[in-house]
């Protein structure tokens, strides 16, 4: 059965450093009845999660990925990058050598919540650290803790009361959290015990809500970009003075796919300087790894634009996820040799397009806001950096450095230079 599962010819666009152990450990808490000097909040506790903090290995993670799976599901808007195969890939590529610091949370033995961190010894500013960080990187998207709707404030606290109970870190961070996530309310426990914490702005992932089947795809776009949007028309056009375009897409992982991906984001800009994920020999792996593991999980997309007389030469590709009726762009690449014709931009559109007409609720574009992603929307879902600090001199001193020194030397960069994230200012002037 071929690999295809549509294809179109003509598109409609509508109007730190190395890491340190101290020690191996393991412990299982239950918290019952739990007091705090320092916080009310935890007074008089009770709570029928049992949770363990443990350093194990990738082997763990598999053995986990059944529950997991199942618990990453349990959110109201299941994630790709919440999944066991997309952390334990990251992991398994990146840390590979590296123990990993794994809390999860247990209700009736069942799992609940599940965090899972890696220890780095690192420096902020001329502060040393002891730090616990997600597990998860510049690849990862986005990360957050997982846990049961439901009981979401049950299994935040007794995850903080865990990590509270682990004397082992200084700091700990987690990277590109999303507003309305869970860890955000790890974060609200940890100031109510007296501990110091702080959030620093990281991304604003654009995203496009699509109307129902069959209304204007682009309804929820900008209205002053409305006129670059009509310009595809003409691109399409000129790029069909080199044989007709044909946008295909696949739900399977293929080697060969993944290698033309590969050599085309390399061939442009990003290989030149260096940000291709053909530069690096581990992203690659990791890229390889977590989409086959998506495409047998069903949740693996690949969308190509090829010319019909050049069916082996793509001009432009985007490797997406699809999972709960939304669609995930984390990596697109295009032929820098059609540039007249905007392969990238003309992609996205007969991608938004094709998608919206099959009843998909939303495009998410990930990473940051941009010109190019500003065409086709500008709302966006905030992210940061979490941190949590022990209220000790130097803890103090990290989070002023964080919380203060650091926010003005941005409000200084960004007066000067601009805020690469802002497109309004652009945009008014459209």
């Amino acid at each position: 059965m071929s690999d295809v599962i549509r294809g179109t010819t003509t598109p409609s666009y509508g109007v730190l450093p190395s890491p340190f152990w101290l020690f191996h450990f393991h412990m299982a808490h239950t918290a019952v009845s739990k007091s705090s000097s320092t916080s009310p909040s935890t007074s008089h506790y009770t709570t029928q999660a049992t949770s363990s903090f443990e350093q194990v290995g990738c082997e763990t993670l598999t053995s986990l990925s059944e529950e997991w799976s199942k618990l990453a599901m349990q959110e109201p808007f299941p994630e790709p990058f919440f999944q066991p195969y997309w952390i334990s890939a990251f992991a398994e590529t990146f840390h590979k050598a590296t123990p990993i610091s794994l809390l999860t949370v247990r209700h009736n033995g069942e799992l609940a919540g599940i965090l899972p961190m890696k220890r780095e010894s690192r420096f902020f500013g001329k502060f040393p650290a002891n730090t616990l960080r997600s597990l998860s990187g510049i690849h990862s998207s986005r990360f957050d803790f997982m846990c049961q709707p439901k009981r979401r404030d049950e299994l935040t606290r007794a995850a903080w009361l865990q990590l509270k109970a682990e004397k082992s870190w200084d700091v700990f961070e987690a990277q590109h959290v999303p507003h309305d996530g869970r860890l955000p309310g790890i974060l609200k426990y940890a100031k109510e015990d007296g501990y110091l914490i702080a959030q620093w702005p990281s991304q604003r992932s654009p995203y496009l809500d699509f109307p129902p089947p069959g209304g204007d795809p682009f309804k929820n776009s900008p209205p002053r970009y409305k006129s670059s949007r009509n310009r595809l028309k003409g691109y399409h056009k000129k790029l069909a003075q080199f044989g007709e375009p044909h946008l295909e897409v696949t739900n399977q992982f293929q080697e060969h796919l993944f290698e033309r991906f590969i050599a085309l984001e390399k061939s442009g800009w990003k290989g030149k300087h260096g940000g291709a994920i053909g530069n690096n020999a581990t992203a690659a792996e990791f890229y390889r790894t977590a989409m086959s593991a998506a495409s047998r999980q069903g949740h693996f997309r690949m969308y190509s634009l090829v010319l019909k007389n050049k069916p082996d030469q793509p001009i432009a590709m985007d490797m997406g996820l699809l999972i709960n009726n939304r669609y995930y762009s984390p990596k697109i690449a295009y032929d820098e040799t059609y540039a007249k014709c905007s392969p990238g931009i003309l992609l996205g559109g007969m991608v938004l397009t094709d998608l919206a007409s099959q009843g998909i609720d939303r495009f998410d574009f990930l990473g940051s806001q941009s010109r190019h992603k500003s065409i086709w929307s500008l709302a966006a879902r905030p992210h940061y950096h979490c941190y949590i600090f022990r209220p000790t001199l130097l803890g103090r001193a990290r989070h002023a450095l964080i919380s203060h020194v650091l926010p003005r030397i941005r409000k200084i960069k960004y007066s000067l230079y601009g805020d690469p994230q802002d497109v309004s200012a652009r945009t008014s002037k459209k």
